[in-house]
């Protein structure tokens, strides 16, 4: 149980420190882009997969015009708990 909870502190960590961010989400109603990471959100999403398998440049964000940022980044959030779950109960 120590290990998991080790893991799961040291995930939160590196999310709030941005490492690893391979992607930026942009909302159309905000300026700056939403750090992600590109793994979680393919594990997360066959839709968000295939976007980012589209993305011309990985220096460009991902528009979502029409969500604001908080219907973007609430989701975010509730994909890193649920990969952050599935790899502590392997």
């Amino acid at each position: 149980m120590a290990n998991k909870i080790e893991f799961i502190d040291s995930f939160a960590k590196y999310w709030k420190e941005k490492v690893g961010v391979d992607v930026l989400l942009k909302a159309g109603d905000q300026t700056d882009p939403i750090p992600a990471h590109k793994i979680i959100l393919a594990a997360s999403s066959e839709v968000l997969k295939q976007m980012i398998d589209s993305t011309s440049s990985a220096s460009d964000p991902i528009t979502f015009s029409e969500m604001t940022h908080d219907e973007l980044y609430i989701p975010l959030l509730s994909s890193c708990t649920k990969v952050t779950f599935r790899i502590q109960n392997c």
